[in-house]
């Protein structure tokens, strides 16, 4: 199969996983009843989807435009060196996503954003200084935390276990 092949299936998985992630969002994140207007906690969820769903559509049209002119994907006779190492890398990513969305309504976004930050460090990146993973860790969630939260106004989801809102 050659790369334009290739792309255009991608592309297309990628656009079926952002309508069922619009799907989602809408039918699963509750907005609260004291947000009457502007942003609310669907608003990022909503935007990455449609950025995704965007992107999709250009790697689609990309692959259309150039066609067979692109270099052919490597057969089965030419090793791929990295397919094990990156399709490992992306399963653990989209299991930490999905992960991170259902505990995000147990435990609330603080709680979840520390836990699937650190997951991703430690089983995607192969970070495992400790130093580095508790900076990058409280970094990101915090800093999440203050853009989202407090800077924008953005309601941000509080858990139904444990609730460490701020």
């Amino acid at each position: 199969m050659d790369n334009a092949k290739h792309e255009k299936w991608i592309g297309l998985g990628l656009l079926i996983f952002s309508l069922v992630w619009y799907g989602l969002v809408t039918n699963f994140i509750e907005v609260p009843s004291s947000v009457e207007e502007g942003p609310d906690s669907r608003t990022f969820p909503l935007f990455f989807g449609f950025l995704l769903g965007a992107f999709s559509l250009l790697l689609i049209a990309r692959s259309i435009i150039q066609g067979s002119v692109t270099k052919k994907a490597p057969t089965s006779d030419e090793p791929r060196e990295n397919f094990w190492a990156e399709f490992r890398c992306a399963s653990w990513m989209l299991g930490c996503l999905v992960f991170y969305g259902y505990i995000m309504s147990l435990f609330g976004f603080m709680l979840a954003t520390l836990v699937s930050v650190l997951l991703i460090l430690v089983g995607a990146l192969k970070v495992y200084r400790p130093k580095q993973l508790i900076a990058i860790t409280l970094g990101i969630s915090i800093g999440t935390y203050l853009i989202f939260g407090k800077l924008l106004g953005i309601y941000l989801p509080l858990g139904q276990l444990l609730d460490i809102g701020m």
